[in-house]
């Protein structure tokens, strides 16, 4: 006799079509958030690099619209001996938080400070909240208000941002005021954001030679 055609899917067969079906679909999901993990990561790690060229290109070329002169102008950095307040004196005594220069054709001092705040909308000797700040004075004191570089507070300054000052030896100097020839600047910047917090920094390099010094 011959067999008759089978209609339909055994129970077996239909369990294991629902079972192949949902393999698929999980790994579709996981494949999804991995896909979504890492585009925040990405997302998050190019708003990090913005906010950091930003703070190195204030640093380095000023402001126009604020008649704002940069490290690009400087001819000379100045040391950190004054006595500045106590609740800066942390970071503005220390040469690698702390970046003060001017030119000698202007009267005008420019102060970058790397120190906590950025919560508070002033710079201060606590707290992890670092960020950069900017301030100028005309009278040998540290200046008397700061601005806050980072406007939108997106970004916290992480452990290893700094300012270091190199002779035309490539070496540190023995005085920050008069042996400095150019001055090398590193931003590591992480997320203002709890959910982003084990994101890893991103790190900036840049350098500026002073204006009438001797090459390397």
């Amino acid at each position: 006799m011959e067999k008759r055609m089978r209609k339909g899917f055994t129970m077996v067969e239909v369990l294991v079509a629902m079972g192949i079906i949902v393999v698929a679909f999980s790994l579709v999901t996981v494949l999804y958030i991995k896909a979504s993990k890492i585009r925040r990561i990405i997302t998050a790690h190019n708003e990090i690099q913005g906010v950091l060229s930003k703070m190195m290109d204030k640093i380095i070329h000023g402001e126009k619209r604020e008649n704002l002169k940069g490290l690009l102008s400087a001819t000379h950095i100045y040391s950190h001996d004054f006595s500045p307040p106590s609740h800066l004196a942390d970071y503005i005594d220390n040469p690698n938080y702390s970046l003060i220069f001017g030119n000698i054709y202007n009267a005008m001092v420019q102060y970058y400070l790397i120190a906590p705040g950025l919560g508070a909308g002033s710079p201060g000797n606590t707290g992890s909240d670092t960020t950069l700040w900017y301030g100028e004075s005309n009278n040998g004191l540290a200046p008397s208000s700061w601005s806050l570089v980072d406007l939108n507070k997106k970004v916290i300054l992480a452990s290893g941002s700094k300012f270091e000052y190199l002779t035309p030896e490539n070496t540190p100097p023995d005085s920050v005021d008069s042996d400095t020839t150019f001055v090398l600047i590193t931003l590591k910047g992480i997320p203002n954001s709890p959910s982003m917090k084990n994101i890893g920094p991103v790190e900036l390099h840049s350098g500026v030679r002073l204006r009438n010094k001797l090459p390397f």
